[in-house]
């Protein structure tokens, strides 16, 4: 026997036996000896699997005894379900460079899902993104490949959905650096322009002698001091 039954619905077998002296029948799991609370045996061997889930798939064992022997037939439980999945959102952080595995799609559902994954901003990298049941590795990451990524589970009862986050840190480089040497006149005010990367933050610190702080200020990483005195001078 052999039954596909869709989740939440209520799966039921029929055991009937013969016999003289007319023999008692049970159910059974077939990997357990009794039967879980979702399970109900009626005497006239109907066996009722209620609300299945699909932790009921499996098999179940039909046995007729009597004084004189026993007999055994097995049926087999398959519950369908619309995809399921967890998914870790992250972020996971890595280093550029680096192969990084994000979290895995972890999927339940019958018949069994067709998973794949793609980038919320941009396109999944070329060449590098390799793919194994249900895991995503990125090769060689570069700071390009950081975002939201989405796993997606589909079979022909529904489909599913997961969002996880990457961040992938590169080391700062300026693109912008002040003259190594100004010069100016007193009085005046100094702008010093100082940028870097995204992912990097700009600070300024003087090596000697005090930061005043009414006149010395950081905006966007640009340095500016008013009305110049001869106790700016130094680095």
């Amino acid at each position: 026997m052999k039954l596909t039954v869709r989740e939440n619905q209520n799966a039921v077998f029929q055991c009937s036996a013969t016999g003289n002296p007319r023999p008692t029948i049970t159910w059974s799991q077939a990997h357990g000896s009794g039967l879980s609370d979702s399970l109900q045996f009626e005497p006239n061997g109907k066996l009722v699997v209620r609300k299945v889930t699909l932790a009921d798939s499996g098999r179940y064992i039909c046995a007729a005894r009597s004084a004189l022997g026993s007999a055994n037939i097995s049926a087999s439980l398959q519950v369908e379900a619309p995809p399921r999945i967890q998914l870790a959102p992250g972020p996971t952080h890595a280093k550029a460079g680096q192969n990084i595995r994000l979290p895995k799609c972890h999927v339940t559902g019958f018949p069994a899902p067709a998973v794949t994954w793609r980038k919320l901003t941009g396109y999944l990298p070329r060449n590098r993104a390799v793919f194994h049941t249900g895991s995503l590795t990125v090769q060689a990451a570069l700071s390009s490949d950081s975002g939201p990524y989405e796993c997606t589970a589909r079979n022909r009862l529904g489909q599913a959905s997961k969002i996880t986050t990457l961040v992938v840190w590169s080391r700062p480089k300026f693109t912008v650096k002040p003259p190594s040497v100004v010069t100016k006149v007193l009085g005046e005010d100094l702008s010093l322009d100082c940028t870097s990367t995204s992912q990097a933050s700009v600070s300024w610190r003087r090596i000697g002698g005090a930061w005043e702080k009414q006149r010395m200020k950081v905006e966007n990483g640009t340095l500016k001091i008013s009305s110049l005195r001869m106790s700016d001078f130094g680095d």
